[in-house]
This record gives structure tokens, sequence and C-alpha cells, in this order.
């Protein structure tokens, strides 16, 4: 997300992680991520690089040993997205059973327990 205030643009850590490993992969090189982020800075990635600990980019080795070990981690992701979805699916069915409970009680005792959200604004 970015937020821009007055000259200066404010990125989350998210979205500079999501532009460091672009450029440490090799997709973009500093000056392509620059240009097409909008990024005004010099040495904004590398700043932001040495912020969050990184300090050499990957190298091609990397690469090779992570294409050997790829069979291994497909199974492996396919497996914790398995397990991730029946997560998901609990959890929205507790959800969905909670409200429940909250209908059963707010009908069975004659009161509001889900607060409403109000559209007025507090005075600062």
């Amino acid at each position: 997300m970015r937020i821009k205030t007055g000259i200066r643009v404010y990125r989350s850590d998210d979205e500079k992680l999501r532009i460091i490993q672009e450029v440490r992969l090799g997709k973009l090189s500093k000056e392509e991520a620059q240009r097409k982020y909008g990024i005004k800075g010099h040495s904004a990635i590398t700043n932001w690089m040495r912020s969050f600990g990184i300090k050499e980019p990957l190298k091609a080795t990397v690469f090779m040993e992570a294409s050997k070990q790829d069979d291994e981690s497909k199974e492996a992701l396919t497996a914790r997205v398995k397990e991730l979805e029946e997560a998901l699916k609990l959890a929205e069915l507790k959800s969905t059973a909670y409200s429940e409970m909250i209908d059963l009680a707010e009908e069975k005792f004659s009161m509001k327990i889900r607060k409403k959200l109000s559209t007025k604004q507090l005075k600062s």
C-alpha cells in the first residue's frame, strides 16, 4: 500500500519486500524497478534491503538447487494447501456457528448483542 504525503510516497513493508524479491530474482534490475514503481530515491531499494537485513542478491546456484528440490517442494506445498483449505473450512463453519448463536441469543433474550457501526465520525 502506498501513501502519498506531499512529495514523499510511503510504502508498506510487504510492498517493499515484493519489489526487493523481484530484483533479487532477476526479474527487474534496480533501475527498472525504480521506473516501474516510481521510486524516486537513487539508493532506496538498497536501503530497503539493508533495513530488512538482506545483504546479497540471489545467485544462480540458488536457482539450480531450487530446481532440484522442486518436485519435493511441490508435494509439500500441495499438502500444505490442502491443510490450509481444511483449516479455512473449519474457520468458516465456526464463524457461521457463532453468528447463529448470537442470532438465537438476541431472539431469546430480546436484546441486541451485536454492535451497530455508527456512521457518525467523532470530532477531534
